[in-house]
């Protein structure tokens, strides 16, 4: 009859939907993974570092709003832009603390704004040991001698103790 073969067609349908909407319960129970909002070391002269936060301080807050990683921060403190400054409240050491960080002057947020670098802010990574893997024959690591397997220990006087940091240092550094 044509009502079991209308049931027949209509089961694959149901049991694909039912079957994304177990996998997407089952993905909202279990979360996704993000960063903890504990900060790395602030770069020099950035609001973060005038504002005295230091590698490890965990951010609780941000003007009263709860934060739990470090993408929410980032987003929370895009929205404070306007403001001129935000109250954070920090875990350091055991220790609740209040910081006010300025974000004082006009920041335009394009496609190729920095935001995290502009306010000295970074993600407390692990200090990873900075090795070259093989440098790109005819480009300036390679011209300058480094080869496979050399650290990377300071670069412009500054200690390195992560990849983001050569990042950071490599977009600041003039062309020449």
């Amino acid at each position: 009859p044509i009502w079991k073969r209308f049931l027949v067609v209509l089961a694959g349908p149901l049991a694909n939907g039912l079957l994304a909407f177990v996998l997407l319960f089952g993905l909202y129970l279990y979360g996704v993974p993000a960063y903890k909002a504990e900060i790395g070391t602030p770069m020099p002269n950035t609001p973060f570092a005038q504002a005295q936060l230091q590698k490890g301080d965990t951010v609780l807050q941000v003007d009263g709003k709860n934060i739990s990683s470090f993408q929410q921060l980032t987003m929370t403190l895009i929205d404070k832009l306007g403001d001129g400054q935000a109250t954070l409240q920090i875990k350091r050491n055991n220790t609740l603390l209040d910081k006010v960080v300025t974000l004082d002057g006009a920041i335009q947020l394009d496609g190729t704004t920095d935001l995290v670098s502009l306010l000295g802010l970074s993600e407390n990574l692990p200090d990873l040991k900075t090795i070259i893997q093989e440098p790109t024959p005819n480009m300036p690591a390679s011209l300058a001698g480094l080869e496979a397997g050399d650290e990377i220990l300071k670069m412009n006087g500054e200690p390195i103790t992560n990849i983001r940091m050569v990042n950071r240092i490599l977009q600041t550094a003039s062309p020449n």
